[in-house]
């Protein structure tokens, strides 16, 4: 596999579908979730105010250990059935787009379980409640933590560029955070999933409304041509928004996930990996994968594979 990844995209042809209704939760889910039944640990009264320039520079990046799979907890994934979601356009475009940059696509900023200021990147997705964020399940539970616990304070910037946030800023619905229970109880990096709605801005308008959202993308294989993005902070220190495409692969034997030579760091997790992604603004494609580990070693990225597992989950999330 050959990946390219530089700081802004490739320009390719879109045209735009239609957003599609969000399907129907299946009474017969094959999905285990878990959300916060009580109330956050730290709880800010004004998240615009609370998080400041200072505070949102002085987040760190929460760190997941890529370790050798476990050839006993080991199970043949089902590669599942093609399912899609298109992507959706906002009502409106920004007055001035900056080229090259995905407005659905941005960092979030939140409180992890011990009270410390951390940041991931995260996007917009296209949803039956057009509120809803995909980001990395690390981001948002950490079963690595002694205790473990929620994030609190969380906010979403869509389309952040060195401090600049161009959509303003996306308070989040703390119950609405939701991880696979696998990710929770015994931290399976297979499951490193995490979503989450946010509430209308001040003008009353919808995440979707603003910036549109990526589409979604289920049982598509392991090699898979893909266009990752995130804010890595081995890459102007995670401020600007970096790229990386080329086509994924099976991340090896004995491991269901795939994996990308981009080379993120740290703060790139949470990051859409894209089917079809358009340069063109307002820079969108379909969320086939999500940052969730960095191999220092040799620069591999690697992400969770969506199966049907992950269809039920956005399902699930998209009608709320």
């Amino acid at each position: 596999m050959t990946a390219v990844f530089f700081a802004f995209a490739m320009t390719l042809a879109f045209v735009p579908a239609a957003a599609n209704a969000a399907p129907e939760t299946d009474a017969d889910s094959r999905v285990s979730l878990i959300s916060p039944t009580d109330e956050p640990r730290f709880q800010a009264d004004d998240l615009d105010a609370y998080w400041t320039p200072e505070r949102m520079a002085s987040a760190k990046f929460p760190e997941v250990e890529e370790t050798a799979p476990d050839l006993d907890a080991f199970q043949d994934l089902d590669l599942g059935e093609t399912q899609l979601v298109e992507p959706v356009l906002p009502d409106s475009e920004f007055a001035s787009p900056k080229i090259d940059h995905s407005y659905a696509t941005g960092r979030i900023f939140y409180d992890d379980f011990n009270g410390d200021p951390s940041s991931c990147s995260a996007s917009a997705l296209a949803s039956g409640n057009q509120s809803l964020v995909l980001t990395a399940a690390h981001c948002l539970y950490g079963p690595y933590d002694d205790p473990a616990g929620w994030s609190s304070n969380v906010v979403f910037v869509p389309g952040y560029d060195n401090g600049y946030e161009p959509n303003g800023t996306w308070t989040a619905d703390y119950f609405t955070q939701t991880v696979l229970t696998s990710w929770a109880d015994d931290g399976d990096v297979n499951r490193d999933v995490g979503m989450f709605l946010v509430n209308t801005n001040s003008s009353g308008q919808t995440l979707n409304q603003v910036v549109g959202g990526h589409g979604f993308a289920t049982g598509q294989g392991y090699e898979v041509d893909l266009h990752t993005i995130g804010y890595p902070a081995n890459h102007d220190n995670n401020e600007v928004q970096w790229h990386c495409w080329g086509q994924s692969e099976s991340a090896g034997l004995f491991d269901d996930r795939i994996q990308m030579n981009c080379n993120f760091s740290h703060g790139a997790s949470g990051g859409p990996w894209l089917l079809e992604y358009s340069a063109s603004y307002p820079g969108l494609g379909l969320a086939n994968g999500t940052q969730s580990t960095w191999r220092s070693s040799d620069g591999r990225n690697l992400s969770g594979y969506f199966d049907d597992v992950i269809w039920d989950f956005y399902t699930q999330m998209s009608a709320l």
